[in-house]
């Protein structure tokens, strides 16, 4: 069993959504998104509210720029873990004739044909073949032409400019591939993923509590089932640590006067929530999973399950 992989699951007493308080199936929700390799879960989200926020709130968690930069620290420590944040995300490759937008798919980055401001076409290997190949197809080019012209072309060194057939009146360069680096210039998470997180934080201090239809919790569930940006019923500070490190939290601070919450994400990353209208009866309390040991502590008792996460 890969310790990792093991979430860490608060049972709940309820039979309601927490969000929508309708009373459907409830389904296993990652407190910290699963994209993220939070493991601290509980089952107290109908599918429907789950489904939106991992759409919605959780989809932008990974590519946000800090955040993004920070789970750097785990490129040696948990590979494996951090393989599985670069996946799907967006990378900038550089080459002679200009910069291309890559993907990271299964371990490797992955570029499409792409126009550049001269006119030119510039992309992969696999996809310049398929495009000459096309090109002199539609020009008219005699098969055996084509082929000793894509022969030319595979086998020619990097940086070589390989000519075409006569008539095609047009050139190809193999480029090489100068670096390769992460594209952070993507948007910052949705603040309502950090609004979710510290509501749902507040729900497992709380417990049934959580589903009291008082006009202050009904306007935080309002916010998140009307995906409010801006609300004066929440305040969202983002924090940076000088340095990152292996480790997700989550900390109820107190009331101060009204809840505040710390969501810190690779040790470096952290989100200060404020949930100005409501106050909770309870003694700050912080949990920590680290990403390295998958171990999960808290520095007060809380009734835990653990099991293996599909």
């Amino acid at each position: 069993m890969n310790k990792k992989n093991i979430t860490k699951e608060i049972p709940w007493p309820g039979d309601a959504c927490i969000v929508c308080l309708g009373n459907g199936k409830l389904s296993l929700e990652h407190i910290i998104p699963k994209a993220l390799h939070g493991r601290l879960v509980c089952r107290f989200l109908c599918e429907k509210c789950n489904n939106r926020f991992s759409l919605i709130t959780d989809a932008g968690a990974k590519s946000d720029p800090d955040i993004r930069s920070a789970s750097g620290v785990l490129r040696t420590s948990a590979p494996e873990v951090y393989a599985k944040i670069q996946a799907g995300q967006q990378y900038l490759v550089h080459t002679e004739a200009g910069v291309l937008q890559g993907v990271m798919k299964h371990g490797v980055i992955k570029s499409s044909l792409q126009k550049m401001p001269d006119g030119s076409s510039v992309g992969p290997e696999d996809k310049a073949i398929a495009s000459l190949s096309s090109r002199m197809r539609e020009e008219g080019i005699p098969d055996h032409e084509a082929k000793e012209a894509l022969l030319r072309y595979k086998e020619a060194p990097l940086g070589a400019t390989v000519d075409m057939p006569l008539q095609s009146r047009w050139k190809t360069k193999k480029l090489a591939i100068s670096r390769a680096e992460p594209d952070f210039n993507q948007p910052n998470a949705s603040n309502l993923l950090f609004v979710k997180i510290a509501y749902e934080f507040a729900a497992l201090l709380v417990g049934r509590a959580i589903y009291a239809e008082t006009p202050e919790l009904e306007n935080i569930r309002c916010a998140l089932n009307e995906e409010r940006e801006n609300s004066n019923v929440y305040e969202v500070e983002r924090l940076i640590a000088d340095r990152s490190d292996a480790i997700h939290g989550i900390a109820f601070e107190g009331n101060f006067p009204h809840a505040r919450f710390q969501i810190r994400l690779f040790g470096k990353v952290a989100f200060r929530v404020h949930l100005k209208q409501i106050a909770i009866q309870f003694k700050p309390i912080s949990y920590t999973h680290n990403l390295v040991s998958g171990e999960h502590w808290h520095n007060h008792t809380v009734d835990v399950t653990l099991e293996q996460d599909s």
